[in-house]
């Protein structure tokens, strides 16, 4: 017996937010440290699978302040308030 109560997994409020608007991230590999994390939609997506229109992206110190940073310049309901 490996659980202790058999339930069925779900996902985070967050994360299933995330693939509603098919949202993508990365981590910069530079050392930048102001804005080490950037969110974009796949439309804005370049073959290198990396953004194309740096405007168009979010960017934060956090993974989570990029998406919130994306979410806010294309006037999206975050997950919390939708």
């Amino acid at each position: 017996m490996n659980e202790l109560f058999d339930i069925p997994e779900s996902k985070a409020p967050r994360l299933r937010w995330m693939e509603k608007h098919d949202i993508r991230r990365h981590r910069a590999d530079l050392d930048d440290e102001n804005l080490p994390w950037s969110a974009w939609f796949p439309e804005n997506e370049h073959e290198s699978g990396l953004p194309m229109d740096p405007e168009a992206c979010g960017y934060g110190v956090t993974e989570n302040d990029a998406i919130v940073d994306l979410a806010v310049k294309h006037k999206i309901k975050l997950w919390n308030e939708e």
